[in-house]
């Protein structure tokens, strides 16, 4: 499970442990976008004033490594590991941080258009990116969602 940039981990342990039944992402935010979309700059901007939040090693090596990974960062690059996976994807309408356009809809597209057994839940909420006013909700939905998988 992971929320914005979490949810790069979360792809990442799917790619990496195929073992995994399943994933939850909540609000993702794709680094790769703004790069693709050929607007490093507001990747870079974001992570200057995000840093004292995300306890890392700074703003530039966050750069860096978003720039020479952004294959890895790749949301859409991950349907091979996660088109058969069970999977919540949870996106808030006004999110101005990680607009699902950008961010989650490239991914959902593909597995839209991909049929499988697995268990699938698209959900938008009508919230910003830290999905308060909906994390009720959400609980409940993942909840289902989880259910759903176990049956």
């Amino acid at each position: 499970m992971g929320h914005s940039m979490g949810c790069n981990t979360s792809l990442n342990a799917v790619r990496s442990l195929p073992w995994l039944k399943g994933l939850i992402l909540m609000a993702p935010y794709d680094a790769s976008a703004k790069i693709r979309a050929g607007h490093p700059e507001e990747l870079r901007e974001l992570l200057e004033g995000g840093v004292p939040f995300l306890s890392s090693d700074g703003a530039d090596a966050l750069f860096e490594d978003a720039l020479t990974n952004s294959e890895v960062f790749d949301f859409r690059k991950s349907f091979d590991a996660v088109k058969d996976k069970n999977l919540f994807l949870a996106t808030a309408a006004y999110d101005r941080l990680a607009p699902p356009n950008q961010m989650a809809e490239p991914l959902k597209a593909l597995l839209e258009g991909y049929e499988t057994e697995a268990v699938r839940v698209f959900k938008e909420y009508p919230v910003e990116h830290g999905l308060m006013g909906a994390r009720t909700a959400l609980a409940s939905d993942i909840a289902d969602f989880l259910e759903a998988c176990l049956n």
